[in-house]
């Protein structure tokens, strides 16, 4: 039977030593259950982290309820603030455009026109760059503290 690498299932990369160390010291059949007993509900679980975190954040910083910016209203405020937290779901989360639109809730090419949308707001617009900079810094240290 051919050896799960690590690579293949994983959304990041392990250094090839790790790999090594596992595969030598677990076999056959564990090494499924290891990677779907305790790989993959970290990684899930560190995603659910990131995403609550972001919502979260945006919402309290700009106080508005998080039901109504996930929602698919598209007054401007709501809609500005929704496409925030698809940019930092972006810059945070190493998962695909697919995903983060089904967590917000649109398609994928939606996902890199809120990008552009938001990148164009930092070159054009001083009082979103300072939104988007403060919300990045709050950010950065929220999830710092929970690594």
């Amino acid at each position: 039977m051919e050896s799960i690498s690590l690579k293949k299932i994983l959304p990041f990369e392990l250094k090839e030593q790790i790999n090594d160390f596992i595969f030598e010291h677990v076999g056959g059949r564990e090494h499924q259950i290891l990677y779907g007993r305790v790989f993959i509900p970290a990684i899930a679980s560190e995603q659910d982290i990131v995403v609550d975190t972001v919502t979260r954040t945006v919402c309290e910083s700009f106080g508005v309820p998080r039901d109504i910016v996930l929602s698919k209203t598209r007054k401007q405020p709501y809609m500005r603030y929704r496409q925030y937290i698809t940019y930092f779901l972006f810059q945070y989360l190493s998962v695909s455009l697919s995903k983060i639109g089904s967590i917000v809730g649109c398609h994928h090419a939606t996902i890199l026109h809120t990008k552009k949308v938001v990148e164009n707001y930092m070159f054009a617009d001083n009082n979103k760059r300072e939104e988007i900079k403060q919300l990045r810094n709050t950010l950065n240290v929220i999830l710092w503290e929970n690594k």
